[in-house]
């Protein structure tokens, strides 16, 4: 018998769960880390509906698998204490990055060249989105809370012009399309269409837009394997080890971490005090890590084999204390 399924939710409806609360992280997994160029990368992708990766989730009802979850970043903080029904394992960077960019309706909180921390808008360049001479990467563009554009063709567009309030004026007597109105279009096409008193050659061009774009991202489905209920607690083990983000792997420490913490126990600073006890009193015990030390004391409890392996360290350390 199977233990996942596999799914393609339209990403529009996956977006606006995770924006609800009903799609949350695992509390282990790290932080939204992703940058500029490579959140402009993803959009240009999925704006062409070329495949961005398998997203892989497990259904957060599951009574044997229990961690403390978190909102992704970006969502509305009223939702922290919603019922999450998916746990998102593997595919938060993308997912993050999709949601602040096409539905948050907030600047999206990235990081620059040199790794600060900087508040960005997206927009589409759209006559250069319909070119087939310039690459879709191209005609995706961002700015900074400045408003100021750099276009596909080089030319500089201040969006929001000094001392006034920032107009979407300047938006449709540019043809820039704003990403965070993908789902939401209708509106800003009306707008537009006044703007130029109905001219056929902009609506045209906002045909061309709308069926060569905006339709890609309201067709796109996202990919996701998702593990049942059911999935035998060393399976989900196993693939929480293999859950990398920026290629670090995540622990066993780490894992046990979240697990306690849905309990209101600190494992990370239970450990922390026991460490320094320990060393002070033993120098040899100096080195000793975290994991190490846990399949220590899965061994002196149980008397298992010293071969154990991750996957078993945890799903002993879990029956032990009871998660």
């Amino acid at each position: 018998m199977s233990t996942f399924d596999i799914k393609q939710p339209f990403l529009q409806n996956m977006l606006r769960d995770i924006g609800n609360g009903k799609i949350q992280l695992p509390d282990f997994q790290r932080e939204w880390v992703w940058d500029d160029y490579h959140i402009q990368s993803l959009i240009a992708s999925v704006s062409q509906s070329f495949p961005i990766g398998v997203v892989l989730a497990l259904e957060a009802s599951s009574i044997d698998i229990r961690f403390k979850t978190r909102l992704l970043a970006g969502v509305d903080s009223q939702y922290a204490n919603e019922k999450p029904e998916t746990l998102i394992l593997d595919g938060q960077q993308r997912l993050t990055a999709l949601f602040q960019a096409l539905i948050s309706e907030q600047p999206v909180s990235t990081q620059n060249t040199r790794g600060n921390e900087s508040l960005r808008h997206y927009y589409l360049d759209m006559k250069a989105c319909i070119e087939d001479e310039i690459e879709r990467e191209e005609a995706v563009l961002s700015c900074g809370e400045d408003r100021r554009l750099q276009t596909a063709h080089g030319k500089i567009i201040d969006l929001l012009p000094v001392n006034t309030l920032f107009s979407t004026e300047r938006e449709y007597a540019n043809d820039m399309f704003p990403v965070d109105k993908i789902f939401d279009s209708a509106a800003w096409r009306r707008e537009y269409s006044k703007h130029w008193n109905h001219d056929s050659s902009k609506i045209e061009l906002f045909d061309r837009f709308e069926g060569e774009v905006i339709d890609c991202f309201k067709q796109y489905n996202v990919p996701i394997i998702q593990l049942h209920n059911e999935t035998p607690r060393e399976a989900v083990c196993m693939v929480f080890e293999k859950v990398n983000t920026r290629g670090v792997t995540l622990t066993v420490f780490e894992l046990l971490t979240a697990s306690f913490a849905v309990d209101n126990f600190d494992l990370r600073d239970d450990w922390n005090s026991r460490f320094e006890r320990m060393k002070e009193k033993y120098q040899v015990l100096e080195e000793l890590e975290s994991t190490n030390f846990l399949r220590a004391l899965t061994l002196l409890a149980t008397n298992a084999n010293p071969e154990v392996t991750i996957s078993r360290t945890y799903a002993i350390l879990t029956e032990i204390v009871g998660v």
